[in-house]
């Protein structure tokens, strides 16, 4: 049916398409190993917050507290704008809500 030139060039495309599928494969197992160290990273990251996540949450507040009270008390007319400017800003958007709502009714 086929002649034996044709069966083995068809042999040779077979064993070159083999070949070719077998780095393609190695060259895919090694950029998975490249992907899969950040994740990998990342996951040992994550266990260790779920171990100390309800310590660090239970310390964040006075964490917090005691981090405002060094940075605002050394940093002058900063630490007043630091700890006033919220408040002034929530001031300013319910003023300016007021203001637009006069003006429409």
């Amino acid at each position: 049916m086929y002649p034996d030139a044709e069966l083995a060039r068809l042999e040779l495309h077979k064993s070159t398409l083999r070949l070719r599928i077998a780095i393609r494969r190695l060259e895919i197992s090694i950029a998975a190993k490249e992907v899969e160290r950040p994740i990998a990273w990342l996951d040992r990251v994550l266990a260790f917050w779920r171990k100390i996540s309800p310590l660090a949450k239970f310390a964040a507040v006075p964490a917090v507290l005691l981090a405002r009270r060094v940075l605002l008390k050394r940093t002058g007319i900063f630490g007043t704008l630091l700890r006033w400017g919220p408040a002034i800003f929530s001031a300013g958007k319910v003023f300016g809500k007021m203001r637009s709502q006069n003006q429409t009714g």
